[in-house]
């Protein structure tokens, strides 16, 4: 059985300021794998699905 490894990554959507903020914002505003991630009321986590749409751009949870 052949299996690919699917690359993890996350993503935030930030609702105060209405943007998404990629690993490198969250790492930069130190929240490293940390639950304080999880606890912020104005980031919705997201993860990426290991999948890509039609013009070969990731889609993560929660994508429409």
């Amino acid at each position: 059985m052949n299996q690919e490894k699917r690359e993890i990554k996350f993503r935030a959507w930030d609702k105060k300021n209405l943007e998404i903020r990629d690993w490198k914002w969250l790492s930069a505003a130190s929240y490293t794998m940390q639950f304080s991630l999880f606890e912020d009321e104005n980031l919705v986590c997201q993860q990426y699905t290991g999948l890509k749409d039609k013009n070969g751009k990731e889609i993560f949870e929660s994508d429409q």
